[in-house]
Formats: C-alpha cells, structure tokens, sequence
C-alpha cells in the first residue's frame, strides 16, 4: 500500500504516517 510505503519512509511500521 502506499500507506505502507509512507511509514516506512518515516521508519515507523504503522498504517499512519507519522513523521
């Protein structure tokens, strides 16, 4: 998901990004 792919740009393993 793009969703996941967010998180992991902020290194966070979550559905929300939270940078």
């Amino acid at each position: 998901n793009e969703k996941d792919l967010a998180a992991v740009s902020c290194g966070r393993l979550v559905e929300i990004q939270i940078c």
